[in-house]
């Protein structure tokens, strides 16, 4: 509910269920409807937890914070190994004469406090030794850290007073006394534990400040064939910090994803997604794999995407409305349908950064106010908004909705497809690409290559122009970020001919998804929600091999 609402106390919660209510009774798609009745059980359960909550708040606050505290005691700090009870006993004289809220006591219980430090577990204490102790450590098997030049031996003296000579004529410890000692205790190390033992040397290879470090010149005093394959070690490439511990993950640390087969149906957005991936395409549409954000305190790009699409769809719903060319009827219009929207989800106290985002929106909606009434004026008029759709390919049901049907006086049928990303993106170059050298592997298949030789990334668009039929034109109606990204971006020259690739290429893909081809992932996508589980390596180095599937 967070992450999909933005809520924050029980009023939200009762607002997000009251919209999840609301969308039920207007939504006529079968896996919305199963996706809202999900979402709904979740807002019962928020509701009864934060009723709970509500009622405890009330009654430990009823008590007064440090006699509350007191009753949580038990539960939370069983043992008082933080000292819990010695602070409120401290402190209870003070709360008598010093009225504050339990904010101001919590805050300052906790900075009195301090972190409770952790017992290491029985039996797997390590003693930490320094590096003139270690000679006379019993222990089989030792590892020793920073074998770096500076530490080991350690760095000569730069007293100006007292130089090398100067020390060396008194008798004081100096560079090569030390770097005689410190060989000397490695050999003696290594040796004791050369027949019964082991010794593990951890060279590092670059300080926290990010300064490069140099290995210690005693592990350089080999010579021959030895020295090369212990330079040869040391100096080996080292994988990032973030790819884990191991070098090659072993087969139990790899992902196993569970065998599902898909649905019998698709939308026209998903073509996009095995495209991209069909590895990524399993786990997210098939399998329903999602990375949620729960902290976040403001829409994301989709919500943002998804607002600004409901504030057009109900504008385009009023009849007389979209026929307008008065551009400053328009956006008042579309302001006020956007401030109710923001009401219906957070009430009258909008979060600062939401507050952000819709001015931010208003000023958009304004463009696209100036840029609706010119359009309006040329000729074009909005006949059908949100139009559901679907088609049967190789035996699957596609579905999908046209954000836009427009007709103009002359007779030509316009469809646009509504994108509210910074920029005006170029409708072809979001459809098609053309690589320089070898595609991905799993764009090789002849059916994905588009006409003049470039290879379909996305077939949303001309579905849309499939299912409508006769369609004169086709593109996008950006609503960017600022005046000049606001306009419509159409596809010259699109015609029978790239509609019927798109079939192809459409087919293709459904065949592909039904026989549960989704091996091997794509190296790279623009944006990967599952990089995380890759280690810091390639999605197929993370999983057991084929991810299970075919």
């Amino acid at each position: 509910m967070l992450d999909s609402h933005l809520v924050r106390d029980l009023s939200d919660v009762e607002r997000a269920h009251q919209l999840i209510l609301d969308s039920l009774e207007s939504t006529n798609s079968e896996s919305k409807r199963k996706r809202l009745d999900h979402q709904l059980e979740l807002a019962l359960i928020a509701e009864r937890v934060m009723a709970d909550f509500s009622g405890l708040r009330k009654k430990f606050l009823g008590q007064g914070f440090h006699q509350g505290m007191r009753s949580l005691a038990g539960r939370i700090d069983r043992n008082d190994e933080a000292g819990l009870l010695l602070w409120l006993d401290e402190t209870a004289g003070a709360a008598q004469e010093v009225k504050r809220p339990p904010v101001f006591w919590i805050e300052l219980l906790l900075q009195d406090l301090g972190p409770v430090p952790e017992e290491a577990p029985d039996e797997r204490v390590l003693d930490v030794q320094g590096w003139l102790e270690l000679l006379h450590d019993p222990a089989k098997h030792l590892v020793v850290c920073g074998m770096n030049e500076g530490y080991v031996p350690g760095r000569s003296s730069s007293d100006t007073w007292l130089p090398e000579s100067a020390r060396e004529a008194l008798g004081l410890p100096r560079e090569k006394s030390r770097a005689a000692r410190d060989a000397y205790l490695l050999h003696a190390l290594l040796e004791m534990r050369s027949e019964n033992g082991r010794v593990d040397l951890i060279v590092g290879k670059t300080s926290q400040e990010g300064d490069v470090l140099n290995p210690s010149r005693l592990l350089l005093t080999a010579k021959g064939e030895r020295l090369g394959r212990v330079v040869e070690q040391l100096f080996a490439e080292v994988e990032p910090s973030d790819s884990g511990v191991a070098w090659s993950l072993e087969p139990h640390w790899k992902w196993n994803p569970r065998k599902k087969s898909p649905k019998e149906r698709m939308s026209v957005t998903a073509f996009s997604k095995y495209l991209a991936c069909p590895f990524r395409y399993y786990l997210q549409r098939v399998l329903g794999m999602n990375e949620p954000e729960p902290e976040r305190v403001e829409w994301n790009h989709r919500d943002f995407g998804n607002v600004i699409h409901e504030v057009l769809e109900n504008w385009g719903r009023d009849e007389v409305l979209r026929d307008s060319a008065d551009a400053a009827e328009i956006s008042k219009w579309l302001e006020q349908s956007l401030d109710e929207l923001g009401s219906r989800h957070f009430g009258g106290d909008l979060p600062l950064a939401v507050s952000l985002q819709v001015e931010s929106m208003k000023l958009r909606l304004g463009w696209f106010a100036e840029e609706q009434a010119k359009i309006r004026a040329e000729g074009w008029r909005i006949v059908e908004v949100e139009k559901d759709f679907e088609l049967e390919i190789a035996g699957v049901i596609v579905s999908g909705q046209i954000d836009r049907i427009e007709q103009h006086d002359d007779g030509r049928v316009r469809v646009l497809d509504y994108k509210s990303s910074k920029g005006a993106k170029d409708v072809v170059r979001e459809h098609q690409r053309k690589y320089r050298l070898d595609p991905p592997a799993h764009l090789r298949a002849k059916e994905v290559m588009a006409p003049g030789g470039a290879i379909w990334t996305n077939l949303q668009v001309p579905f849309y122009a499939d299912a409508f039929g006769k369609v004169d034109e086709i593109g996008y109606f950006a609503v960017g970020q600022d005046e000049t990204n606001v306009k419509i971006t159409p596809w010259d020259d699109f015609g029978e001919e790239e509609k019927d690739s798109a079939r192809r290429c459409a087919e293709w893909i459904v065949g592909q998804v039904q026989r549960e081809i989704f091996w091997p992932p794509a190296e790279k996508v623009a944006y990967d929600e599952f990089e995380d589980l890759g280690y810091g390596r390639e999605l197929a180095e993370a999983f057991v091999e084929k991810g299970g599937l075919v």
